[in-house]
């Protein structure tokens, strides 16, 4: 599994160049952007982030917002 650029949890780990040298980040992504090494990805699933960086890794919570899904099942 590859962390997208996009997720917050990469952003918190890597930094972020507009945001400096955040520790810390809070928003919205979709799982369907994490893709295994198969090429396969996650199911398209809204949730809510909250990374914070310790020294050497990245702790997160995701839970689903408003149902989760993106689009009409």
């Amino acid at each position: 599994m590859e962390v997208p650029p996009t997720s917050i949890i990469y952003r918190t780990f890597f930094g972020d160049q507009a945001l400096g040298d955040a520790f810390e980040l809070l928003g919205p992504e979709s799982l369907g952007d994490w893709k295994h090494s198969d090429g396969s990805s996650l199911a398209d699933l809204r949730v809510l982030v909250h990374a914070r960086r310790f020294p050497g890794g990245v702790y997160a919570m995701v839970r689903p917002v408003d149902g989760g899904m993106t689009h009409d099942s």
